[in-house]
């Protein structure tokens, strides 16, 4: 997770795309689960 943008997720070069992907999954799930509202995934791919 980025420090100062809670839903900007930052890979420093140590996880793969999938792990990117699913931690992605995984907080959408947690966000759906406590508050009951699905995050759309905006995805923008920066090399």
């Amino acid at each position: 997770m980025h420090s100062k943008q809670a839903l900007v997720l930052v890979n420093h070069g140590h996880a793969t795309g999938s792990e990117l992907i699913d931690h992605a999954k995984r907080v959408q799930q947690s966000v759906q689960e406590k508050f009951g509202v699905w995050l759309e995934m905006e995805v923008n791919l920066i090399n």
